[in-house]
Parts: C-alpha cells; structure tokens; sequence
C-alpha cells in the first residue's frame, strides 16, 4: 500500500507583534490540511508537496 505524505507549511503572521512564526507539520490525509487551515486564525501560507 502507497502511504502519500503531504508536507505542509504555514507561515503566520501575527500583526499585533509584528513578528512571524513558521511551523512545518507533516500532514496523512486532505481532510487533517482542511482542518488545519479551517481553524487558523491568522493569515496563512501554504507550501507542500506529495510523493508516493
């Protein structure tokens, strides 16, 4: 069995601060990235790739 893995960015910007935080989380399925990007509460960047 393939296992695809979806690597996936974010870049947030939090204003108030005037800094930036990058996290990198290694997400398993296309719903875990809807989710993540659903409930972020700041402006978000995304960058991934697949490989199988």
């Amino acid at each position: 069995m393939k296992k695809t893995y979806i690597l996936l960015a974010i870049l947030c910007v939090a204003l108030f601060a005037n800094t930036a935080v990058a996290e990198l989380k290694v997400l398993d399925t296309a719903q875990d990235f809807e989710k993540l990007v659903k409930e972020s509460k700041v402006p978000v960047i995304v960058k991934f790739s697949a490989y199988w």
